[in-house]
């Protein structure tokens, strides 16, 4: 953690107004005790507690410090107190407890030491190692996550293959989305936040069955954020001159393959089971989708990713009603439609929309002919009509006259 950043939390803590946040070597201490006694609900309390809490993640997955390899805590608990890597620095941590406020004594906390960190499974080349830390030097404060420890945390949760610890992470989760809502309703900063939408996306339980409800909630909130933001909220919901939505957006680019396809596939997963399911575009669907968006989006500059990733199976089905779909779209009554996102169509679908279009604009033209022509005809048969009454009219009139000179000439008869 940078040392303002540190020191501000050190302060935040000794005046009672936030509890010291865990550190990420705890939950790995509690992973290796775990898995040799087989207790996993002292594990299943600190998942929870540390998801939900903005300031944890915010002080973990910084890039100049690496992950943990896996193999390497399968046998630890003899190493359980140690430092572990892919947290932050022991030392922060001991600063923090003793209730150090100084930025030099913090500065000094989070320099890098190379022999106390153990070597990570997830690192290339030195040269590599090199160039990424220094693309990540180049990045403000709160864009620069190591996705890789990320990453790794949550391989670790899964290896355990314990229900108790997916529904702790579950339960941690659905308390930082609140979190999250109540920090932007509030018009306060969130520095944490790129940490957090990562510490969400990396879940692995998000592609299963019984965890869509998160994804429906994710994206909901996500999108929600990202959304324009006026008055206090404005001015005070922005970090480095930045808003949740230029955050969003950078941190979507900033992005790996791995991280990108992992988002992408829960995310069509839960718009195609989801679809099946209720057989009607829900709220869900809207939400997942239009956070597919923002993904593709940044997929089209970073180019990571095929564009055939964002494909959806179900939609460019040929029982789908496209047509409907289509109809939605032209109506602009502000109803959803995929049609809004003509990314998620494949060639095929995007031809039968060709079609619908150009079937729409021949409609269109016979409608404007038919109404011309019996515009026109109309006309014409005032003008007969007009005619007529005005012969009519003088028919009736000389008849008068007739009557009138005839009927004094019948008198004198």
């Amino acid at each position: 953690m940078p040392p303002n950043q540190a020191c501000a939390l050190a302060l935040r803590v000794a005046a009672g107004q936030v509890s010291l946040p865990m550190k990420l070597s705890d939950i790995y201490a509690a992973l290796a005790t775990a898995s040799q006694d087989g207790n996993y609900s002292d594990m299943c309390k600190l998942i929870r507690s540390y998801f939900a809490s903005p300031d944890a993640l915010y002080a973990s997955f910084w890039p100049q410090q690496q992950p943990a390899c896996a193999a390497q805590y399968a046998n630890a608990s003899s190493q359980q107190h140690q430092h572990l890597p892919g947290s932050a620095d022991s030392s922060v941590w001991n600063n923090l407890h003793n209730g150090a406020n100084s930025n030099s004594n913090i500065s000094s906390a989070t320099t890098n030491d190379s022999s106390n960190r153990l070597p990570s499974s997830s690192s290339s080349s030195p040269i590599a190692k090199h160039s990424s830390r220094k693309q990540q030097s180049q990045l403000p404060t709160w864009l620069q996550v190591d996705f890789a420890a990320v990453q790794e945390l949550h391989d670790q949760l899964q290896s355990c293959k314990q229900e108790s610890v997916r529904d702790a992470l579950l339960e941690g989760s659905q308390q930082l989305l609140l979190h999250m809502t109540d920090a932007c309703k509030q018009g306060l900063s969130n520095p944490g936040f790129c940490r957090q939408v990562c510490g969400l996306l990396a879940n692995p339980w998000l592609e299963h069955l019984e965890c869509h409800h998160l994804v429906a909630g994710i994206a909901a909130v996500l999108w929600e954020l990202q959304q324009p933001q006026t008055g206090r909220m404005f001015v005070e919901n922005r970090v480095d001159n930045c808003c949740y939505k230029g955050m969003l957006q950078l941190l979507f680019l900033s992005w790996r393959a791995t991280e990108m396809r992992r988002a992408v596939g829960f995310l069509q997963q839960y718009i195609t089971i989801t679809l099946y399911q209720q057989q009607a575009i829900v709220p869900g669907i809207e939400a997942a989708t239009k956070l597919l968006g923002l993904l593709e989006a940044a997929n089209s500059s970073s180019r990571v990713l095929d564009a055939t990733e964002f494909y959806n199976d179900v939609v460019n089905e040929p029982d789908f009603n496209i047509k409907q779909d289509y109809k939605h779209w032209m109506q602009h009554n502000h109803s959803f439609s995929f049609c809004s996102h003509a990314w998620i169509y494949d060639p095929a679908s995007k031809s039968k929309i060709m079609q619908l279009e150009n079937q729409m604009q021949q409609l269109q033209a016979f409608e404007s002919s038919m109404i011309r022509v019996s515009g026109l005809h109309a006309a014409h048969l005032g003008c007969l009509w007009r005619s007529r009454l005005t012969v009519f009219a003088f028919e009736t009139h000389c008849h008068a006259v007739l009557v009138q000179c005839i009927h004094p000439l019948g008198q004198c008869a």
